[in-house]
């Protein structure tokens, strides 16, 4: 691997010091973890998302820029791009929703398997049984503003509050929904959903951070 090299001398009759360091973190292998939140949290938090307080942005296909035969609710609970505002009309500039707070605790449970610096979004997807399965475009979560390029370091994660026969699609990889797990991956490889067919809905928080 490449290394950048910084070199100092101090002034003084001492040998230069060299210092090395990577420039990009080690990718992140997709990883399943079982049992990811304890069970009365997890509990508490998948009564709210089955239950009629959340407000669900419907889409009449998953992804702004490509065309699929799906579509899909959504609830941003934070995003740096503010998108939420979009969604309920907000103008303050807060870049949470209301129900943030009580999914936030999720984000330590993360930080203890994966020590995170930067949180970039936290989105809620629901999926309905539509009587047929139907598999979402592919795509990667989060791109640099203004360009094209995935940023080093980036971490995708899914968790899934459904037990069902929709999985999530990593690649060529499918992984089957199961309640409280969470699926781990490298931001940059491209990604898909597919609703249910044997549960009314589907639901998952998509995480990314770097």
């Amino acid at each position: 691997m490449n290394k950048l090299v910084y070199k100092t001398d101090y002034n003084d009759t001492k040998s230069p010091k060299i210092i090395s360091f990577n420039k990009e973190k080690p990718p992140v292998k997709t990883r399943v973890i079982s049992n990811f939140l304890i069970k009365p949290f997890f509990t508490s938090l998948k009564k709210i998302v089955e239950g009629n307080k959340i407000e669900w942005c419907r889409h009449d296909k998953t992804l702004d820029k490509v065309e699929d035969s799906g579509y899909m609710f959504t609830h941003v609970l934070y995003s740096q791009k503010n998108e939420f505002v979009t969604h309920f009309g907000r103008e303050d500039g807060i870049k949470a929703s209301k129900w943030f707070p009580v999914f936030e605790p999720m984000l330590y449970f993360l930080k203890d398997k994966y020590n995170y610096k930067e949180l970039i979004k936290v989105k809620m997807n629901l999926y309905i049984n539509q009587g047929e399965q139907c598999e979402h475009a592919k795509h990667v979560d989060f791109k640099e503003p203004g360009t094209n390029r995935v940023p080093d370091g980036l971490i995708t994660s899914v968790f899934n509050f459904t037990t069902c026969d929709g999985y999530t699609k990593i690649g060529n990889e499918k992984i089957p929904s199961k309640e409280n797990e969470l699926i781990v991956f490298e931001g940059r490889k491209e990604h898909c959903g597919s609703t249910p067919t044997n549960t009314k809905s589907r639901v998952v928080i998509n995480i990314n951070v770097i």
